[in-house]
């Protein structure tokens, strides 16, 4: 097998693991990831861009949408974007995954979509599935990435994959039940996610979504995990990742997020993802092929 099919950087997580990345040519840009060693637990967290992850080794429990899944050998893990979720192993021995981790335009062509096709209207049935059929085509396709010299591969390895992956979407909020509360966790997130600076108030959430302060902080930390002002600081936290991979200085990042200064940033940062700022951006750096920059006028815009 060819040891380099494009750019690529290890992280190691403070609690124990470490992630191997890699950018390829599959659908015309994709980001792998191979976990290894991991030992421990992956606080809470989002990310900005879809996460399909073939368990190869050891088992874990994914905390997610407010229930615990198991993922073992053979299991497949889809995230959604923004959407919480922790990893704690629970086998006593490393935890091995492989993954894939596409963007939303990336996740378009991965689904053979178009552009307004309604994929932000989407997500995966389920945090966790045993599914074999698609646990073997994922696996095919890490191995054909791994023997094509630059990790393209062909429409004979793309596409069950692809077919794969749209039985397993469907709209947010398809299910009758729970309509409102449904509908109300949907209209709060949509609002945090328009917020870059500042989270909005929960007086102000609560009368956009006709729920009392109470009823609306617990209705939103059962259906995602989190509470507001806690999923708030996870999006910018995706957000400052989305920022650093694209070369911004982390003192810019810190300042266009809203974050009272850098040291307060690093703090966040080091809780919140298992590892410091600068080492996530020497890392992604490299394998994103940028330099450091000075950042534009209004970066979170």
């Amino acid at each position: 097998m060819s040891p380099n099919v494009g750019p690529s950087a290890s992280l190691a997580l403070d609690e124990g693991g470490i992630a191997d990345l890699r950018w390829t040519n599959a659908w015309r840009g994709l980001l792998t990831l191979r976990m290894r060693d991991f030992r421990s637990r992956h606080p809470f967290h989002v990310h900005d861009y879809f996460s399909i992850c073939l368990v190869d080794s050891g088992e874990a429990e994914i905390i997610c949408r407010g229930e615990s899944y198991r993922a073992g050998p053979g299991s497949v893990m889809l995230i959604s974007p923004f959407e919480v979720h922790q990893e704690v192993n629970t086998s006593g021995t490393p935890w091995f995954f492989r993954a894939m981790h596409p963007a939303m335009a990336t996740m378009r062509r991965v689904l053979g979509v178009e552009r307004g096709a309604g994929l932000e209207r989407l997500r995966f049935t389920s945090p966790v599935v045993n599914d074999a059929a698609l646990a073997d085509q994922l696996d095919r396709m890490f191995v054909a990435m791994e023997r094509s010299g630059d990790g393209s591969i062909t429409d004979n390895v793309a596409d069950p994959v692809r077919a794969s992956l749209l039985r397993h979407l469907r709209p947010i909020g398809e299910r009758r039940r729970r309509l409102r509360s449904q509908r109300a966790v949907e209209i709060v997130r949509a609002r945090i996610l328009d917020a870059h600076r500042e989270m909005p108030g929960l007086t102000e959430l609560a009368a956009l979504t006709g729920l009392s302060r109470f009823h609306l902080s617990r209705t939103f930390r059962d259906a995602t995990g989190l509470p507001p002002y806690a999923y708030f600081e996870q999006v910018r936290l995706a957000r400052a990742k989305v920022m650093i991979r694209q070369g911004y200085e982390l003192s810019a990042v810190a300042m266009a997020l809203g974050y009272s200064d850098q040291s307060h940033f690093h703090r966040q940062f080091r809780e919140r993802a298992s590892m410091t700022p600068g080492r996530y951006a020497q890392a992604l750096r490299k394998v994103f092929c940028v330099g450091a920059r000075v950042p534009m006028r209004n970066p979170a815009a």
